[in-house]
């Protein structure tokens, strides 16, 4: 009756919302009041911020003791590049880092593979040996900086964090003290990436346990597992979806943990949930809060967590590419704004924002200060740093909270009555439901069910829109045929003697037991100058695959 009445009231007005529901389909009514959350208990459901079930923080002090992690994604055709630029965002207040490797090397390929040269250097950085990792960290100190190694499969995460480690080492670092990250998700490869030739082999999921178990024992302030959400968002879904898909992965690796004897305490505290930040303003807030209510609950009644650290929702946040707009892109610097602002609100650990000119180009240096300087403005310009949860009693955010958590745990049961996420994967349930999301996101749009300024309304000649130059720093880049003599050169001038012993001790390590962690023979390698492929192939063929999964190339050793 309230709706129809609201309905009326506005019928013969011509400026109006286009949508009266979330992005996640919830519908919005005119206001909320204590009814619409009549049933919440404080004491269970919200408690005091830093208290069970952290719904309202999993600190008490939240910003008051330590504000957000702020980061740029970085990634450029050339290690030597991207170091120029970690520097550049370090001098302006960036407080962590995130390497984004380039396509071969997502694929596990060197750039002198036949099939690589085509795309070296394209969407990050050729990451394909210690030399290169150690040009990217260059008279950057790791002692100081939290670090996050992004890829989509654990078995080239794995290698990019034994470079990582060997690098360290070589400084006469204790890796007790590193801190940091690594993003790998097997289990969503195959949905939400390109990446697929060698996607959801069962030793992924293996080499997944391998970072987890080697950070338990060597790594204490490690976030061996980092499930990220964002993946699945860009490619269309809602929010419910994303926590519902997160969880049921997230899930799923900690069970194989288990099997080779990690106990979830031992990491539980060291996972940091990626997810995307969106337009949909209260939703997202809503999302950060039902998130952390359901983890608290998750970790402790099916996954066993007696640890209260184990039991935090620690949730790192970015802003949606997705949501950038190639028309009118100074626009984005708003709605990066607003995206930021709700994972404040949320109580996000960490928050990378996205440049403004990323849908057009790699983000220039002018992009990634506006960034930045996007989070110092509410950090230390605003009052949202202040408070813990803010919104905290809101009825619409409460009321929102709770029907986040409800759709997630529906589709949580839905998954799990298919045998979990990666059988839920395997039988290609997931892919259609990012499909029909994709679709119908895009549907909404063409019928104007959903207005993007400048892309469907308010729009404007393509000469009144503000000018964006697309980054190039030609001084600097590394063309691919220059990468592929510089891999050349590193595979002439190495100890080969050297090489080949580590690849037999690896490969042997490989061989012997599925439970047999390879971090530590990945390691040697990498101090023995060993490729990112020649690493790989070896771990393929001790496996019984190709080694090469394009067919392409041999074993150049044995």
């Amino acid at each position: 009756m309230e709706e129809e009445i609201v309905e009326e009231k506005y019928r013969y007005h011509e400026e109006r919302p286009s949508s009266f529901e979330t992005r996640s389909g919830f519908s919005i009514k005119n206001f909320y009041n204590p009814k619409d959350i009549e049933n919440l208990d404080y004491s269970t459901d919200l408690n005091d911020p830093g208290g069970f079930p952290f719904t309202r923080g999993i600190h008490e002090s939240m910003y008051r003791g330590k504000l957000w992690n702020r980061r740029i994604c970085a990634g450029f055709a050339s290690a030597s590049d991207t170091n120029k630029r970690f520097k550049y965002l370090i001098e302006r207040g960036q407080t962590g880092l995130v390497s984004i490797p380039d396509v071969p090397t997502q694929f596990g390929l060197d750039p002198d593979h036949p099939n690589a040269s085509a795309n070296i250097g394209t969407c990050g950085i050729p990451l394909y040996s210690l030399r290169e990792m150690e040009e990217l960290l260059d008279g950057i100190s790791l002692e100081n900086i939290i670090f996050e190694l992004r890829t989509e499969h654990s078995h080239v995460a794995m290698v990019l964090l034994a470079h990582f480690i060997a690098c360290a080492e070589n400084r006469g670092m204790d890796v007790s003290k590193l801190r940091g990250s690594v993003l790998h998700g097997p289990i969503r490869s195959p949905v939400c990436s390109f990446y697929t030739i060698s996607s959801l082999l069962p030793t992924d999921i293996k080499f997944s346990v391998d970072i987890i178990e080697y950070a338990v024992k060597h790594m204490p302030l490690w976030y061996p597992l980092c499930p990220a959400g964002y993946d699945y968002r860009e490619n269309g879904i809602n929010a419910v979806q994303e926590l519902a898909f997160t969880f049921a992965e997230t899930i799923s690796y900690v069970e194989a943990a288990a099997k080779r004897g990690v106990k979830f305490d031992a990491f539980g505290g060291r996972i940091v949930f990626a997810l995307s930040g969106e337009m949909s303003f209260f939703e997202e807030i809503a999302k950060i809060r039902a998130a952390r209510r359901m983890w608290a609950r998750i970790a402790k009644e099916r996954l066993g967590a007696r640890d209260p650290r184990s039991q935090r929702f620690a949730c790192s946040v970015k802003t949606a590419g997705s949501s950038l707009t190639a028309q009118q892109p100074v626009n984005n610097i708003v709605r990066t704004a607003i995206e930021t602002l709700a994972a404040v609100l949320g109580g996000a650990q960490s928050i990378d924002v996205a440049g403004y000119d990323e849908a057009l180009t790699l983000p220039s240096e002018e992009a990634g200060s506006v960034a930045l300087n996007l989070q110092h403005i509410l950090a230390y310009e605003t009052d949202v740093a202040g408070i813990a949860d803010p919104l905290g009693g809101s009825y619409f955010i409460e009321y929102l909270t709770n029907k986040v958590e409800e759709g997630t745990l529906k589709l949580l049961q839905e998954i799990d009555k298919m045998g979990g996420m990666v059988s839920a994967v395997q039988k290609g349930w997931v892919r259609r439901e990012v499909e029909k999301a994709f679709i119908e996101r895009h549907r909404e749009i063409e019928e104007k069910r959903r207005i993007i300024v400048g892309v469907n309304d308010f729009t404007v000649p393509k000469e009144m829109e503000v000018k964006i130059p697309v980054y190039r720093n030609k001084q600097d880049e590394i063309s691919p045929e220059e990468q592929i003599a510089r891999v050349k050169r590193l595979k002439e001038s190495r100890n080969n003697e050297k090489v080949v012993e580590s690849l037999k001790k690896l490969r042997s390590k490989a061989e012997k037991s599925e439970y047999e962690n390879l971090m530590f023979p990945l390691i040697e390698a990498a101090k023995a100058d060993a490729t990112l492929m020649e690493v790989l192939g070896v771990i393929r063929e001790a496996y019984g695959y190709s080694y090469d999964p394009f067919k392409g190339v041999k074993n150049p050793f044995f």
